[in-house]
């Protein structure tokens, strides 16, 4: 595990991005809570997307750690480079602020512990701020900085085309800006 900061993302980003694929979606409240059993088929179909992205080129996949469906998604890559040998795949997390788990259980499902394991297994780790930034802008940065680093943005989302309202949420604000940037 590589830790970087925001620049080496962005440096990074010119010759990776047609390479690079990026997560985002709802926290567990939206999902099926904290349950690990409930999420298995979750993943197993987010293994089979990751595999249908590698077959088509893609080899750097980026979450931002946050519960729920990023870290699902991390997992998802984790295990589909597992699955069969593929060292060329980077399964990055890219961190708002240290910290960020501050606030979660220590133990279970989507917990500090699994984090910390998800943060140790990570083939790269990119820290967008620092521990003074403000929550809310520093997972807004760090969603900006995944997408301007990724050709294509992987979103699960239950509201369809709604996104393009006034709704502020993390989901759709990363949506509306994947799609601006050109990150379908």
């Amino acid at each position: 595990m590589t830790h970087l900061d925001i620049e080496d993302l962005t440096a990074r980003s010119s010759t990776l991005r047609p390479r690079t694929v990026c997560f985002t979606g709802p926290r567990p409240k939206r999902l099926c809570g904290y349950d690990h059993g409930s999420y298995r088929g979750a993943v197993a179909g987010l293994v089979e997307v990751v595999e249908s992205l590698y077959r088509d080129g893609f080899r750097r996949f980026l979450t931002g750690g946050a519960q729920g469906f990023d870290q699902l998604a991390f997992w998802a890559v984790h295990k589909a480079k597992g699955r069969s040998g593929r060292s060329d795949i980077c399964n990055a997390v890219a961190v708002p602020f240290p910290g960020q788990e501050s606030r979660w259980a220590e133990r279970g499902c989507f917990g500090q512990g699994e984090y910390r394991t998800m943060l140790a297994m990570a083939d790269r780790v990119f820290y967008i701020g620092g521990a003074d930034d403000r929550r809310g802008t520093a997972m807004h940065r760090r969603n900006r900085a995944m997408v301007n680093a990724s050709a294509l943005c992987i979103a699960l989302y239950s509201g369809g085309p709604a996104f393009r309202d006034a709704r502020t949420g993390d989901t759709e604000a990363t949506m509306r800006y994947a799609e601006a940037a050109g990150s379908p």
